[in-house]
C-alpha cells in the first residue's frame, strides 16, 4: 500500500489537539496518503511523548480481567515476557 491514501478526510482523521508540523495542513481538505498520516503519528507521539509508553515489536498474547480489582491484565512477548494492568482497555484493529 505504498501509494494508498486514507478514505475519510483528514480533518476527521487527526486528533483535534495536534496539527502537526504542517502549518498549512488546513488549507485544503483532502485525504492523507498512508506516507503522511503515519508521519503525522510519529510527530504526534513525539510531540506528547507517548513513545515511551509503546512496546514496539510486541505480541500481545493474553488479555484477562482481574475483576477482584476491576483491572485489565495484558500480557505480551517481546524480549522480556511482561503482564501490564490497565483500569480501561482499547482495541483498536482495521
Amino acid at each position: 500500500y505504498h501509494n494508498g491514501s486514507m478514505v475519510s478526510s483528514h480533518l476527521l482523521t487527526m486528533f483535534g489537539d495536534f496539527l502537526g508540523r504542517n502549518d498549512q495542513i488546513l488549507e485544503k481538505p483532502r485525504m492523507l496518503s498512508f506516507e503522511e498520516y503515519l508521519e503525522y503519528l510519529n510527530e504526534y507521539a513525539e510531540y506528547f511523548h507517548l513513545k515511551d509508553f509503546i512496546s514496539f515489536q510486541s505480541e500481545v498474547t493474553k488479555i484477562s480481567r482481574d475483576y477482584s480489582l476491576n483491572e485489565w491484565m495484558i500480557e505480551i512477548n517481546n524480549q522480556s515476557n511482561e503482564i501490564f494492568r490497565f483500569d480501561r482497555l482499547v482495541i483498536c484493529s482495521g
